[in-house]
């Protein structure tokens, strides 16, 4: 029932993308044709791809900068280190307090 709930609304915004003006007001649940070359222009002429792959390479770089900064975790709380105090309050401090 949940994926029901989260499924038609997309659905129902995805079909009415691709209608008509002349469509669109009639709320049909469907559209009768589907011009799909308007988001073959949009992503040409915006430059999608790059806003892609711009968002791809930064996922990878924040998902690899977390992956080492938990091993490091990891180290610091299974050996101990000069300064250990101070390192998990600094890593504390990081976390709680968000730049905004």
């Amino acid at each position: 029932m949940g994926a029901l709930v989260a499924v038609v609304p997309f659905f129902y915004t995805v079909s009415v993308s691709l209608m008509n003006l002349t469509e669109a007001p009639e709320r049909r649940l469907a559209a009768q044709h589907t011009p799909v070359q308007n988001y073959v222009n949009a992503w040409n002429q915006a430059n999608f791809s790059q806003y892609s792959w711009n968002s791809v390479r930064i996922s990878a770089i924040t998902l690899l900068a977390s992956c080492i900064l938990h091993v490091g975790c990891l180290c610091l709380c299974a050996y101990g280190v000069l300064g250990q105090e101070l390192l998990f309050s600094l890593l504390l401090a990081t976390l709680m307090l968000q730049k905004q």
